[in-house]
Parts: C-alpha cells; structure tokens; sequence
C-alpha cells in the first residue's frame, strides 16, 4: 500500500556521488514511503535495478541547448511530475540547484529538502544562495571534516548534520571468498582494484595505462572496474593479468580485493576508509570539483590510505604500490579503520522522512 512518495531531484557529472547518496536514503525508506527519482545521470539504469522508478532528462552541457531555455523545458517537466505525484517530500542533492528546480520548490506544498556534502570548492559559493528555497538542509558528514574549510562550513550551524551516508554498510559486503567466485578470481591471487571510471575526462585513459603499465610489474591481478557511465570501452594493455569488471556497486565485492586505487570521491572516500582497504588514493584537483585533495590529505595523516597526484612519474607510482602492497600497511589500515566510529547518514535522513509522513 503506497501511503506516500517521495521526490528525488539530482545531476550528476563525471560520476556517481549524488545518484548513489539518493539511492542510498530511498532504500532505507519506511515501507509505504514510493521513492521517485529524477535525474540528469546516465546512470539512470541503475536506478530501476533497484526497483525504483526513475525518469532521467539530459544535462544542458550534453545537448547544446541554450541554458535558459533548458532551465524552462527542466522546470516544465518537473512541475508536471510534481503535480502527478503530489509528493509529501521533495529531495535535491546536488551542489547546483538550477533554476529550472526553482518553481516547483517555491510552489509545492511539499516539505524541500536539500541534501548536501561539504568539500565544496571556493567557485561554489554563490551556491549557498539556494538555501533560501528549501525548508531543511541535510549535511551528511565527511569523515575528513576537520580538513574542511570551504564555503558550506559558515552555514554549519544552520542545517541538520547526519553521519557519512553510504549505500554499501561495510558488514553487508560479500565475504572474501564469496566475492572472488562471483568475479571470477582465484582464491590465491593478489587482487589491485582500480577503479577510475571517467573521474579524470579525456585524461582518464592515459592515468589508467600508466598504472597498469607499473602494476604488471608486481605479482598480482588487476581488476579494471568500469563505472556505469564510461560511454567507451578503451583498449588497455592486456597480459591476461588485467580484467576488465562492470559492477556497481562495487562496494560489495570489496572483500575480493587486496588493494584499491581510486579517486577520493565522497562515496569512494568513505567506502575505503570504513571498509578498511588499502587504498592509493588519486585527487581530482579540478577547479569545479570537490576537495578531494583535502580528503586524501587527511587519510594519509591518520595513515588510512596513500595518496599520488595524478601527473606522478612511473618512478613514484612504483614506490606508492610497493608501499600499498605490503604486509605492514595492510595491517595498518585495518588496525586504525576499526577505532573509526560511524553509523550509517542514510537511516537518519529515511527516519526524518518517515516521521514528516
């Protein structure tokens, strides 16, 4: 029995983040609580594994349109989406609320919400402005927060701050040996996972080469995890050692690996950190991005994880993946993950949700 829906707005860029954030609080909901989603991500498919309705509408960067006259065709479809559903809550996560959100959120008698992470860069914080449309923020924490010093930090007190939320809890992963029959891994085998999807653009495929080219020079078996929204399969360098794995979310294979290599997005951030993995961790220092520098720079300080800068020469990539790989540190970071505490952001946020029904 449906006693009521949900309405979950969002972008999405080069990744997943705020696609999986959403996800992760619309499987959390009471029962009878419909999760509806529109999204401008190509990982819309995902959505409907899930079970969950979802329309998708193509970003204005991908088309060409003119951005005021895609803000209007935005705002249109959304309005009668709203109208047809008549949610008891509508839930924006994404840093940019574009005009196109704006009537809707000023004219629904649906409570707003806005769910957003800190980290933001500097450029962003004309942003902050869209606060005035939204009856409650929602800032799910970062466990890096501490580095934090972007715009979102002076309206702090002002919003709701939950714990890190996550799709995948940790202790739901498949065991070890569960997760390498499923992807195909001999039991016995060294497992680097690298997981860079299309986090770097056009450079993507070059940082990926140059990382496989130094980690065949290591005993072990490279899964190549594609992301969901890669829209081409590019050659790599293929000696058998190198696997090339469409999951998602990959989080729940994790135990299967023996070492990570990824960018230090939100959900990939925390995954690593409370799963416990030995993780090379490579920034995205682009402009409109979120500081993940500054997440990587405090996983290394509390020695959770390594960190490179994407244009590291052949020689430093050898000496981090030495370093990942080794018993100590392996040790290391299972050690110090365990004294982290966390619950899951994600049931908060679904139990607020409930109690507004």
């Amino acid at each position: 029995m449906i006693r009521d829906r949900v309405l979950f707005l969002s972008s999405n860029g080069v990744g997943l983040g705020h696609l999986s954030r959403q996800l992760a609080i619309a499987t959390r909901l009471s029962a009878g609580v419909v999760p509806v989603f529109h999204t401008q991500s190509y990982g819309i498919a995902l959505v409907r594994q899930f079970g969950i309705a979802g329309l998708w509408h193509q970003h204005h960067a991908n088309n060409g349109l003119d951005i005021e006259d895609w803000n209007i065709a935005l705002g249109l479809e959304v309005a009668a989406l709203e109208k047809r559903l008549e949610p008891s809550a509508i839930i924006v996560d994404s840093p940019v609320v574009f005009t196109g959100f704006g009537t809707v959120l000023q004219e629904s008698t649906a409570q707003k919400i806005w769910v957003r992470r800190g980290f933001w860069p500097e450029q962003h914080r004309r942003f902050l402005e869209n606060a005035r449309w939204f009856d409650t923020i929602i800032e799910p924490a970062d466990l890096a927060q501490e580095f934090d010093a972007g715009p979102t930090t002076d309206q702090r007190s002002e919003v709701v701050s939950v714990p890190p939320v996550l799709l995948v809890n940790p202790y739901q992963r498949q065991p070890a040996h569960a997760a390498r029959r499923i992807l195909d891994v001999q039991e016995a085998s060294r497992v680097v996972a690298l997981q860079l999807g299309n986090s770097f653009g056009d450079r993507t495929q070059a940082l990926r080469q140059k990382l496989i080219d130094v980690l065949l020079d290591f005993p072990v078996e490279i899964l190549d995890l594609k992301s969901p929204l890669e829209r081409s399969q590019n050659p790599i360098t293929d000696t058998g050692r190198v696997k090339p794995v469409n999951i998602y979310p990959s989080f729940a294979l994790s135990k299967a690996f023996d070492a990570f290599i990824t960018a230090p997005g939100y959900n990939s951030f925390h995954e690593c950190i409370l799963g416990g993995m030995p993780t090379l961790f490579v920034p995205n220092t682009a402009p409109e991005m979120d500081r993940q520098d500054l997440r990587a720079n405090w996983s290394v300080d509390k020695g959770l994880a390594l960190s490179m800068d994407f244009d590291a020469s052949q020689e430093e990539i050898r000496m981090k993946i030495g370093q990942l790989l080794s018993p100590e540190f392996a040790n290391q970071v299972s050690t110090r993950s365990d004294d982290v505490n966390w619950t899951n952001g994600a049931l908060d946020i679904a139990a607020l949700l409930s109690k507004q029904q």
